[in-house]
């Protein structure tokens, strides 16, 4: 609840926000969106491009919409404040266009015009539903044992250059509500829709795109995301055929997926064994990067041999949950 925008005073329609998640630069940047009624949202000049929000009513008739907005950067927020021709109307179902910079949403808070929270979407329910996903390390709230709940991210882009299959969606806002902590749902897929072209969709019946990601971009080619979250998995993420991103290990694992073969290695951090890998991270030398070699311990000849797989020059350590 507390990723809800502050009760703003008088607020003339739906309120719709944004959150980003990891990445870097302008256009890799993992988004995790918060969709809130903002009017006039300043522009923010870096990051993933939202180029449209709408708002429908209960009878799926418009509303209103919301105009473009730019992530400034990794972990950033974007608020929308629908501009309703009835303010009294709330937004039963949202619509979110994405441009040509692709972005990764974890999750989608809602609230009406009388600043009611009214529903929530997380990117959990898009990697159940076929879409391309990666891990995320923003926390949205805690499951009911009290782990950290951090929901997977869901990718839309209108450019499609890597071929994920969406760049835009639309959810029933009532439909998920506040408690939600996971995509286990048997019906999550019949309240949200997912379209290939950046444009408004009109219809509120369920929809599923399973077209299957192919080359990286070119700085998922060269970053390593390391992760001490109990809760995420790089065999999960390999063993997917619609996960994309950079390479991802994980340390409670013990395992390394090199996302371009989607190839799983155990690490020898957890168990010593042939063909495990090795992970070492050199410091940053004053940069904002840590490159990274990944070497694998192979027997040959009864001596062992570490031959390299892979170099990265910059390398993200995700949180710790212990």
């Amino acid at each position: 609840m507390d990723h809800f925008v502050q009760s703003q005073k008088d607020p003339q329609g739906t309120v719709v926000a944004i959150k980003a998640g990891d990445g870097a630069g302008a256009s890799n940047t993992l988004v995790s969106i918060r969709i809130v009624g903002l009017r006039n949202a300043n522009t923010i000049k870096q990051g993933g491009k939202i180029s449209q929000v709408y708002a429908y009513n209960a009878q799926n008739v418009k509303i209103g919409s919301a105009g473009k907005q730019t992530m400034a950067g990794n972990g950033d927020y974007l608020s929308f404040t629908v501009d309703q021709n009835v303010p009294g109307s709330q937004g039963q179902y949202i619509g979110i266009q994405n441009s040509k910079d692709a972005t990764c949403v974890a999750w989608i808070t809602v609230q009406s015009h009388d600043n009611t929270p009214n529903g929530v979407w997380t990117g959990d329910i898009g990697r159940m539903c076929g879409q391309t996903w990666f891990e995320n390390q923003e926390q949205a709230g805690y499951l009911q044992d009290g782990t950290p709940y951090r929901p997977s991210c869901t990718w839309l882009d209108a450019g499609h250059d890597s071929d994920i299959p969406s760049a835009s969606m639309k959810f029933a806002a009532y439909a998920y509500g506040g408690e939600l902590s996971h995509a286990t749902l048997e019906d999550a897929c019949a309240y949200t829709i997912f379209a290939h072209d950046e444009g408004e969709i009109t219809s509120k019946s369920s929809g599923r795109s399973n077209l299957l990601p192919r080359a990286r971009l070119p700085w998922m080619e060269t970053k390593l995301v390391i992760s001490n979250i109990a809760t995420h998995s790089a065999t999960n993420l390999c063993n997917s055929a619609t996960s994309w991103g950079p390479d991802f290990a994980t340390l409670n694992e013990g395992k390394l997926c090199d996302m371009s073969t989607k190839t799983l290695y155990t690490l020898c951090s957890k168990e010593n064994v042939d063909g495990c890998v090795d992970i070492s991270t050199a410091s940053g030398n004053g940069t904002a990067t840590q490159p990274s070699v990944a070497m694998r311990k192979v027997s040959v000849a009864k001596r062992t041999v570490n031959s390299s797989i892979r170099s990265y020059e910059d390398t993200a350590i995700w949180g710790d949950d212990n």
